[in-house]
């Protein structure tokens, strides 16, 4: 697939995403959310984390907490905490002496020590909340990044789909547009300005 096709009529392929995100209000930050990025697709590990910004929360589906595929989040909080910690002694949340990255940004202007911040994320409440629905956009989708899809939010950074191509949908001939079609649905860029 190339990057875009002048031809029109033009098509995009759309999807909505739905489902929770898990938050909890801390007394000084406000709102906090669970953060995960997949390593999987790089051959990296995995990272968990907490974020202020709702855009960059994990999204999860309905019911995830039943559903035993997902049973890795079920310590989220403590795998975000082993992420950026450095502790002193056993490691437990009062032995954190340090925290780094995005959980270390959160402690400095929490106002807490590292250890007392990591213990609040222990013993908040975590709770699921439905989260906005959003629409995304497929922006790239081949086998040289292992068919892993990207999204973004803005059409205009869409890969552009022909007519023929659309048409053609899990039927097509090129591997790429066969695989893409079963991602989202294709509309008609036109219709989205």
């Amino acid at each position: 697939m190339h990057p875009v096709r002048p031809v029109d009529p033009s098509f995009v392929l759309q999807r909505t995403q739905q489902g929770v995100v898990v938050s909890a209000t801390h007394p000084a930050l406000g709102r906090l959310y669970w953060s995960f990025i997949s390593g999987a697709d790089h051959n990296a590990p995995d990272y968990y984390s907490i974020t202020q910004e709702l855009d960059t929360a994990l999204l999860l589906p309905y019911g995830w907490r039943e559903k035993g595929h997902l049973a890795q989040h079920r310590s989220h909080v403590s795998k975000a905490i082993c992420d950026e910690a450095e502790y002193q002694g056993v490691q437990c949340a009062k032995d954190v002496m340090y925290l780094g990255g995005m959980l270390g940004n959160l402690q400095k202007r929490s106002g807490q020590s590292p250890a007392e911040f990591a213990s609040w994320l222990e013993v908040a409440t975590w709770a699921d909340e439905e989260a906005p629905a959003c629409v995304q956009y497929l922006t790239n989708f081949n086998g040289l990044i292992g068919y892993a899809p990207e999204w973004s939010a803005d059409a205009a950074d869409a890969l552009q789909f022909t007519e023929a191509e659309v048409g053609a949908g899990e039927d097509a001939d090129d591997l790429d547009v066969m695989l893409a079609a079963r991602l989202g649905k294709f509309v008609e860029q036109s219709t989205l300005h």
